[in-house]
């Protein structure tokens, strides 16, 4: 009796180890972001561009829903570039 108690204790603590926890990995991870075009200008250049994800338009840029024909249009954006120019 006392072997098959010893076996059986030896054969959960194999199992145990088997089974244990994966290690937690510490290292920072990116947020996660939508994989959707995100169209956006520049105020400062008049660049207008459409971007993979809204987190990868550079800071100070401006984004638009409906993309860089329609900034244009509804901002007045190349007026001012345009003044600023002269």
């Amino acid at each position: 009796m006392k072997l098959t108690l010893k076996l059986a204790a030896a054969a959960l603590m194999i199992v145990g180890v088997a089974h244990a926890a994966p290690a937690i990995n510490l290292k920072p991870t990116k947020p996660a972001c939508i994989q959707v075009i995100t169209p956006a200008y520049n105020p400062l250049t008049g660049e207008c561009r459409e971007f993979p994800t809204p987190c990868d338009v550079p800071f100070g840029w401006i984004k638009t829903s409906g993309g860089c024909s329609v900034a244009k249009a509804d901002t007045g954006w190349t007026k001012l570039v345009e003044n600023t120019a002269k």
